[in-house]
Protein backbone atom coordinates (compact mmCIF):
# COMPACT_ATOMS: atom_id res chain seq x y z
CA UNK A 1 0.00 0.00 0.00
CA UNK A 2 1.16 3.17 -0.94
CA UNK A 3 0.78 6.33 1.16
CA UNK A 4 2.17 10.29 0.77
CA UNK A 5 4.09 11.42 3.90
CA UNK A 6 4.26 15.02 4.70
CA UNK A 7 5.84 17.24 6.78
CA UNK A 8 3.84 20.22 7.06
CA UNK A 9 4.41 24.31 8.46
CA UNK A 10 6.52 24.66 5.16
CA UNK A 11 5.38 27.85 3.29
CA UNK A 12 5.38 27.29 -0.50
CA UNK A 13 7.41 29.62 -2.50
CA UNK A 14 7.88 29.28 -6.44
CA UNK A 15 6.21 28.73 -9.76
CA UNK A 16 4.18 25.42 -11.46
CA UNK A 17 2.53 24.72 -14.60
CA UNK A 18 -0.85 22.73 -14.65
CA UNK A 19 -1.29 19.67 -16.64
CA UNK A 20 -3.97 19.33 -18.76
CA UNK A 21 -7.46 19.26 -17.89
CA UNK A 22 -8.63 15.30 -17.22
CA UNK A 23 -12.24 16.58 -17.22
CA UNK A 24 -11.76 17.50 -20.96
CA UNK A 25 -8.85 15.16 -22.60
CA UNK A 26 -11.45 12.21 -21.52
CA UNK A 27 -14.76 13.03 -23.91
CA UNK A 28 -12.14 14.07 -26.65
CA UNK A 29 -10.85 10.67 -26.38
CA UNK A 30 -14.04 9.29 -26.22
CA UNK A 31 -15.54 11.39 -29.28
CA UNK A 32 -12.24 10.36 -31.28
CA UNK A 33 -14.44 7.12 -31.83
CA UNK A 34 -16.75 9.21 -34.22
CA UNK A 35 -13.95 10.04 -36.66
CA UNK A 36 -12.63 6.94 -38.88
CA UNK A 37 -8.45 8.01 -39.24
CA UNK A 38 -5.96 9.35 -36.75
CA UNK A 39 -6.40 12.01 -34.49
CA UNK A 40 -3.66 13.78 -32.22
CA UNK A 41 -4.53 15.25 -28.71
CA UNK A 42 -1.76 17.40 -26.90
CA UNK A 43 -1.53 18.31 -23.39
CA UNK A 44 -2.71 14.80 -21.82
CA UNK A 45 -1.90 13.96 -18.40
CA UNK A 46 -0.26 10.72 -17.36
CA UNK A 47 -3.39 9.72 -14.95
CA UNK A 48 -4.62 6.89 -14.12
CA UNK A 49 -8.55 7.65 -16.16
CA UNK A 50 -6.65 8.56 -18.98
CA UNK A 51 -4.90 5.28 -18.98
CA UNK A 52 -8.19 3.25 -18.67
CA UNK A 53 -10.30 5.32 -21.77
CA UNK A 54 -7.15 3.95 -23.59
CA UNK A 55 -7.56 1.00 -22.49
CA UNK A 56 -11.49 1.23 -23.75
CA UNK A 57 -10.12 2.48 -27.11
CA UNK A 58 -8.48 -0.45 -27.41
CA UNK A 59 -10.53 -2.79 -26.30
CA UNK A 60 -12.95 -1.76 -28.79
CA UNK A 61 -10.16 -2.26 -31.45
CA UNK A 62 -9.08 1.23 -31.94
CA UNK A 63 -5.16 2.07 -32.18
CA UNK A 64 -4.24 4.10 -28.84
CA UNK A 65 -0.83 5.53 -27.86
CA UNK A 66 0.22 7.70 -25.42
CA UNK A 67 4.08 9.40 -25.83
CA UNK A 68 4.56 11.79 -23.47
CA UNK A 69 1.70 14.14 -23.31
CA UNK A 70 0.57 13.25 -26.62
CA UNK A 71 -1.81 10.54 -27.63
CA UNK A 72 -2.87 9.21 -30.77
CA UNK A 73 -5.62 7.45 -31.83
CA UNK A 74 -6.54 5.60 -34.89
CA UNK A 75 -10.81 4.85 -35.07
CA UNK A 76 -10.34 3.51 -38.28
CA UNK A 77 -9.50 0.34 -36.88
CA UNK A 78 -12.80 0.13 -34.46
CA UNK A 79 -14.34 -3.40 -34.64
CA UNK A 80 -16.13 -3.55 -31.04
CA UNK A 81 -19.38 -2.27 -30.07
CA UNK A 82 -18.91 -3.40 -25.67
CA UNK A 83 -17.22 -2.37 -23.17
CA UNK A 84 -16.79 -5.23 -20.36
CA UNK A 85 -17.99 -4.75 -16.93
CA UNK A 86 -13.99 -4.57 -15.81
CA UNK A 87 -13.01 -1.36 -17.82
CA UNK A 88 -16.08 0.46 -16.71
CA UNK A 89 -15.47 0.29 -13.43
CA UNK A 90 -12.37 2.20 -13.55
CA UNK A 91 -13.80 5.35 -13.56
CA UNK A 92 -17.30 7.19 -13.89
CA UNK A 93 -16.43 8.92 -17.29
CA UNK A 94 -16.15 5.86 -18.93
CA UNK A 95 -20.50 6.44 -19.75
CA UNK A 96 -19.22 8.82 -22.15
CA UNK A 97 -18.36 6.40 -24.35
CA UNK A 98 -21.79 5.81 -25.05
CA UNK A 99 -22.48 8.07 -27.45
CA UNK A 100 -19.66 7.68 -30.12
CA UNK A 101 -19.55 3.78 -30.00
CA UNK A 102 -23.41 3.76 -30.55
CA UNK A 103 -23.33 6.61 -33.75
CA UNK A 104 -20.24 4.63 -35.16
CA UNK A 105 -21.07 1.10 -34.91
CA UNK A 106 -25.18 1.63 -34.26
CA UNK A 107 -25.25 -0.45 -31.20
CA UNK A 108 -23.74 -0.38 -27.89
CA UNK A 109 -23.25 -2.30 -24.98
CA UNK A 110 -22.28 -1.10 -20.99
CA UNK A 111 -22.67 -1.64 -17.80
CA UNK A 112 -22.86 0.88 -14.79
CA UNK A 113 -19.68 3.08 -15.04
CA UNK A 114 -17.81 3.33 -11.49
CA UNK A 115 -15.64 5.88 -9.95
CA UNK A 116 -15.68 8.60 -7.25
CA UNK A 117 -18.68 7.56 -4.63
CA UNK A 118 -20.41 11.25 -4.44
CA UNK A 119 -23.85 10.30 -4.26
CA UNK A 120 -26.01 9.40 -7.35
CA UNK A 121 -24.72 10.30 -10.93
CA UNK A 122 -27.97 8.94 -13.07
CA UNK A 123 -26.85 8.67 -17.07
CA UNK A 124 -30.56 9.99 -17.55
CA UNK A 125 -29.34 12.18 -19.69
CA UNK A 126 -27.34 10.75 -21.89
CA UNK A 127 -30.06 7.93 -22.19
CA UNK A 128 -32.95 10.35 -23.04
CA UNK A 129 -30.42 12.46 -25.67
CA UNK A 130 -29.63 9.20 -27.39
CA UNK A 131 -33.07 8.56 -27.03
CA UNK A 132 -34.01 12.01 -28.95
CA UNK A 133 -31.52 10.73 -31.43
CA UNK A 134 -33.62 8.17 -32.79
CA UNK A 135 -32.12 5.11 -30.61
CA UNK A 136 -34.00 2.19 -28.74
CA UNK A 137 -32.70 2.72 -24.94
CA UNK A 138 -34.72 3.12 -22.03
CA UNK A 139 -33.97 5.93 -19.09
CA UNK A 140 -35.22 8.97 -17.81
CA UNK A 141 -34.41 12.73 -18.33
CA UNK A 142 -35.94 15.60 -20.27
CA UNK A 143 -32.81 17.25 -21.86
CA UNK A 144 -33.31 17.51 -26.15
CA UNK A 145 -30.34 17.69 -28.03
CA UNK A 146 -30.30 18.78 -31.44
CA UNK A 147 -27.33 17.90 -33.82
CA UNK A 148 -28.01 19.08 -37.88
CA UNK A 149 -25.45 16.68 -39.26
CA UNK A 150 -24.60 15.74 -42.91
CA UNK A 151 -20.59 16.59 -43.13
CA UNK A 152 -18.54 13.18 -42.34
CA UNK A 153 -15.75 13.52 -39.46
CA UNK A 154 -12.47 12.80 -39.69
CA UNK A 155 -9.24 12.90 -37.53
CA UNK A 156 -7.82 16.14 -35.88
CA UNK A 157 -5.47 17.60 -33.61
CA UNK A 158 -6.27 19.50 -30.68
CA UNK A 159 -4.65 20.82 -27.83
CA UNK A 160 -6.62 19.87 -24.16
CA UNK A 161 -6.75 23.01 -21.57
CA UNK A 162 -5.29 23.35 -18.55
CA UNK A 163 -6.46 22.05 -15.27
CA UNK A 164 -8.42 24.26 -13.82
CA UNK A 165 -9.29 21.79 -10.52
CA UNK A 166 -5.49 21.13 -10.25
CA UNK A 167 -4.58 24.64 -10.21
CA UNK A 168 -7.27 25.52 -7.79
CA UNK A 169 -5.43 23.14 -5.90
CA UNK A 170 -1.85 24.48 -6.05
CA UNK A 171 -3.58 27.98 -5.04
CA UNK A 172 -5.67 25.94 -2.38
CA UNK A 173 -2.06 24.67 -0.79
CA UNK A 174 0.08 28.11 -0.96
CA UNK A 175 -3.48 29.29 1.19
CA UNK A 176 -3.12 26.84 3.60
CA UNK A 177 0.74 26.28 4.22
CA UNK A 178 1.53 29.92 3.30
CA UNK A 179 4.04 31.48 0.84
CA UNK A 180 3.87 32.66 -2.61
CA UNK A 181 3.16 30.72 -5.84
CA UNK A 182 2.31 31.39 -9.31
CA UNK A 183 0.47 29.08 -11.40
CA UNK A 184 1.18 28.91 -14.81
CA UNK A 185 -0.79 27.20 -17.99
CA UNK A 186 -4.57 27.31 -17.22
CA UNK A 187 -7.04 30.70 -17.99
CA UNK A 188 -7.84 32.16 -14.29
CA UNK A 189 -11.19 33.18 -16.08
CA UNK A 190 -12.24 29.17 -15.74
CA UNK A 191 -12.07 29.34 -12.00
CA UNK A 192 -12.29 32.78 -10.99
CA UNK A 193 -15.03 31.96 -8.32
CA UNK A 194 -12.44 30.09 -5.89
CA UNK A 195 -9.78 32.93 -6.29
CA UNK A 196 -12.69 35.76 -5.24
CA UNK A 197 -13.10 33.48 -2.31
CA UNK A 198 -9.34 33.20 -1.69
CA UNK A 199 -8.63 36.78 -2.04
CA UNK A 200 -11.81 37.40 0.72
CA UNK A 201 -9.84 34.99 2.85
CA UNK A 202 -7.06 37.04 2.98
CA UNK A 203 -4.50 35.98 -0.09
CA UNK A 204 -3.55 38.48 -2.04
CA UNK A 205 -4.19 37.59 -5.83
CA UNK A 206 -2.91 38.41 -9.29
CA UNK A 207 -3.76 37.37 -12.76
CA UNK A 208 -2.69 37.33 -15.71
CA UNK A 209 -3.94 35.44 -19.26
CA UNK A 210 -2.91 32.48 -18.16
CA UNK A 211 -1.56 32.42 -14.61
CA UNK A 212 -2.54 33.27 -11.08
CA UNK A 213 -0.20 34.25 -8.71
CA UNK A 214 -1.05 33.81 -4.61
CA UNK A 215 0.29 35.10 -1.50
CA UNK A 216 -0.66 33.29 1.27
CA UNK A 217 -1.10 35.13 4.82
CA UNK A 218 -0.57 33.84 8.25
CA UNK A 219 -4.43 33.18 9.64
CA UNK A 220 -7.04 33.53 6.82
CA UNK A 221 -10.46 34.91 8.04
CA UNK A 222 -13.88 33.10 6.97
CA UNK A 223 -15.81 34.21 3.67
CA UNK A 224 -19.28 34.27 2.90
CA UNK A 225 -20.89 31.18 2.17
CA UNK A 226 -20.11 29.03 -0.54
CA UNK A 227 -22.32 27.41 -3.31
CA UNK A 228 -21.27 25.04 -5.34
CA UNK A 229 -22.57 25.44 -8.85
CA UNK A 230 -22.21 24.21 -12.54
CA UNK A 231 -19.72 26.41 -14.33
CA UNK A 232 -19.12 29.50 -13.91
CA UNK A 233 -19.91 28.87 -10.83
CA UNK A 234 -17.99 27.60 -8.00
CA UNK A 235 -17.00 24.40 -9.16
CA UNK A 236 -17.73 21.55 -6.70
CA UNK A 237 -14.40 19.66 -7.18
CA UNK A 238 -13.03 22.68 -6.00
CA UNK A 239 -14.90 22.84 -2.28
CA UNK A 240 -12.87 20.15 -0.69
CA UNK A 241 -9.20 21.68 -1.17
CA UNK A 242 -10.69 25.13 -0.50
CA UNK A 243 -12.52 24.02 2.91
CA UNK A 244 -8.76 22.60 3.54
CA UNK A 245 -7.10 25.95 3.06
CA UNK A 246 -9.94 27.27 5.48
CA UNK A 247 -10.22 24.86 8.30
CA UNK A 248 -7.62 27.29 10.45
CA UNK A 249 -9.30 30.34 9.28
CA UNK A 250 -10.95 32.85 11.82
CA UNK A 251 -14.27 32.35 11.99
CA UNK A 252 -16.93 30.41 10.24
CA UNK A 253 -17.87 29.55 6.57
CA UNK A 254 -20.57 27.84 5.27
CA UNK A 255 -20.53 25.30 2.25
CA UNK A 256 -23.57 24.65 0.86
CA UNK A 257 -23.10 21.08 -1.92
CA UNK A 258 -25.37 21.84 -5.30
CA UNK A 259 -24.09 19.13 -6.98
CA UNK A 260 -23.35 15.88 -5.35
CA UNK A 261 -25.01 14.80 -2.29
CA UNK A 262 -22.02 12.67 -0.44
CA UNK A 263 -19.46 15.15 -1.28
CA UNK A 264 -18.20 15.72 2.28
CA UNK A 265 -16.57 12.49 2.73
CA UNK A 266 -13.07 14.73 3.76
CA UNK A 267 -14.27 16.27 6.76
CA UNK A 268 -14.51 13.45 9.09
CA UNK A 269 -10.95 12.80 8.09
CA UNK A 270 -9.83 16.62 8.16
CA UNK A 271 -11.30 16.66 11.74
CA UNK A 272 -8.49 13.83 12.62
CA UNK A 273 -6.41 16.80 11.85
CA UNK A 274 -8.07 19.02 14.40
CA UNK A 275 -10.11 20.52 12.28
CA UNK A 276 -14.19 21.77 13.53
CA UNK A 277 -16.51 20.98 11.08
CA UNK A 278 -20.04 19.76 11.29
CA UNK A 279 -22.24 18.58 8.47
CA UNK A 280 -25.66 18.44 8.13
CA UNK A 281 -27.02 17.30 4.78
CA UNK A 282 -25.77 19.60 2.24
CA UNK A 283 -24.11 22.10 4.64
CA UNK A 284 -21.14 21.61 6.33
CA UNK A 285 -19.93 24.50 8.97
CA UNK A 286 -15.99 24.91 9.02
CA UNK A 287 -15.18 26.92 12.19
CA UNK A 288 -11.44 27.60 11.92
CA UNK A 289 -8.86 26.41 14.60
CA UNK A 290 -5.62 28.24 15.26
CA UNK A 291 -3.43 25.27 13.68
CA UNK A 292 -3.91 21.31 12.97
CA UNK A 293 -1.78 18.85 13.38
CA UNK A 294 -0.38 15.55 11.27
CA UNK A 295 -2.54 12.57 11.45
CA UNK A 296 -3.16 9.27 9.54
CA UNK A 297 -5.70 9.70 7.35
CA UNK A 298 -7.65 8.00 4.61
CA UNK A 299 -9.21 9.66 0.89
CA UNK A 300 -12.33 8.30 -0.06
CA UNK A 301 -12.13 10.45 -3.14
CA UNK A 302 -10.19 12.38 -5.54
CA UNK A 303 -10.83 15.83 -4.29
CA UNK A 304 -11.25 14.74 -0.78
CA UNK A 305 -7.67 13.12 -1.33
CA UNK A 306 -6.48 16.58 -2.69
CA UNK A 307 -8.05 18.17 0.49
CA UNK A 308 -5.99 16.21 3.04
CA UNK A 309 -2.89 16.72 0.96
CA UNK A 310 -3.66 20.43 1.54
CA UNK A 311 -4.31 20.46 4.99
CA UNK A 312 -1.18 18.46 5.74
CA UNK A 313 0.83 20.83 4.05
CA UNK A 314 -0.50 23.65 6.29
CA UNK A 315 -0.99 21.47 9.80
CA UNK A 316 2.11 21.03 12.43
CA UNK A 317 4.28 17.56 12.47
CA UNK A 318 3.83 14.54 9.94
CA UNK A 319 0.57 13.21 8.22
CA UNK A 320 0.24 9.86 6.30
CA UNK A 321 -2.11 10.07 3.20
CA UNK A 322 -3.42 6.81 1.72
CA UNK A 323 -6.13 5.89 -0.99
CA UNK A 324 -3.62 7.42 -3.73
CA UNK A 325 -5.54 4.97 -5.88
CA UNK A 326 -8.19 8.25 -6.16
CA UNK A 327 -5.63 10.81 -5.89
CA UNK A 328 -3.84 9.41 -9.02
CA UNK A 329 -7.01 9.48 -11.17
CA UNK A 330 -7.08 13.36 -11.19
CA UNK A 331 -3.51 14.65 -10.43
CA UNK A 332 0.28 13.85 -12.32
CA UNK A 333 3.64 14.57 -10.73
CA UNK A 334 1.44 16.45 -7.79
CA UNK A 335 4.26 15.34 -5.29
CA UNK A 336 6.95 16.08 -7.92
CA UNK A 337 5.64 19.75 -7.57
CA UNK A 338 4.80 20.56 -3.93
CA UNK A 339 8.65 19.18 -3.46
CA UNK A 340 9.87 21.55 -5.89
CA UNK A 341 7.55 24.47 -4.37
CA UNK A 342 9.51 23.93 -0.85
CA UNK A 343 6.93 21.50 0.41
CA UNK A 344 8.12 17.57 2.29
CA UNK A 345 5.70 15.68 0.35
CA UNK A 346 7.25 12.09 -0.62
CA UNK A 347 4.93 8.85 -1.48
CA UNK A 348 6.33 5.56 0.24
CA UNK A 349 5.24 2.15 0.39
CA UNK A 350 4.02 1.18 3.46
CA UNK A 351 2.75 -2.47 5.22
CA UNK A 352 -0.65 -3.48 6.28
CA UNK A 353 0.49 -2.47 10.04
CA UNK A 354 2.10 1.26 8.69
Amino acid sequence: MQAIIVEGGRPLVGGVEVHGAKNSVLPILAAAILAPGKSVIHNCPPLSDVAASLDILRHLGCRAEQHGTDIEVDASTLTGSSVPDALMREMRSSVIFLGGILGRTGEAELTFPGGCELGPRPIDLHLSAIRALGADVQGAGTSTILIRGGKPLHGGEYTVVGDRIVACTYLAAAAAAGGAVTVTGADPRHFSTVTAVLAEAGCTVRTGADWVELVGREGLQAVRPIHTAPYPGFPTDAQPPVMAALARGRGTTLFVEHIFENRYRHAQELCRMGADIKVEGRVAAVSGVRSLHGAAVEAADLRGAAALLVAALGAEGESSITGLKHLDRGYAGLERDLTALGGRVRRVEQTPEG
